[in-house]
């Protein structure tokens, strides 16, 4: 034990009080720019995702209006339910629009099972914003109860129904 007391004391350098003041003031600068480089790269981050987000919404927004019958409603429509909570009170607006318009004007080229997809999607995003978004509910549940009424002639084999 001796032994390494003597080498610890051997590696110190010996500072003057002046010395040892202006090492700790540099170290507490350091510390302070760390955390503002922290707060930067983590507001950083979070335009990034911000953007990514929107980018991603507008895009289900274009598949919504421009090919709603298409292959990709199915991904569209579980990426709005699951990030529905994460965009603003603008584009859920908007996105609630478009999935009411391919229910009711698309719901025959997109099926009952589509639309009763389209119609859960929206109660979902609608359910995850409850305290943001004020949205008559009515023609949404309409068009759930009719799916539903329609659902049987779906299990027996008709798709189209």
């Amino acid at each position: 034990k001796w032994m390494m007391k003597q080498q610890r004391r051997r590696e110190e350098v010996h500072r003057s009080r002046k010395q040892a003041k202006l090492a700790k003031q540099e170290a507490k600068v350091r510390r302070e720019i760390d955390e503002f480089d922290e707060a930067t790269r983590h507001d950083e981050q979070n335009r990034y995702a911000t953007a990514i987000l929107k980018t991603m919404f507008i895009t289900y927004l274009r598949v919504l209006k421009k090919a709603p019958a298409s292959s990709l409603l199915d991904v569209v429509l579980d990426g709005i339910s699951h990030r529905a909570h994460l965009i603003n009170v603008e584009l859920l607006s908007d996105l609630l629009d478009a999935l009411q318009v391919v229910v009711e004007k698309h719901g025959a080229a997109i099926g009952t099972l589509a639309r009763l997809r389209c119609v859960l999607t929206a109660l979902r995003a609608m359910r995850a914003t409850e305290h943001t978004v004020r949205v008559d509910t009515t023609k949404l549940y309409q068009q759930l109860y009719a799916c539903l009424q329609a659902l049987p002639a779906v299990v027996a084999g008709d798709r189209t129904a």
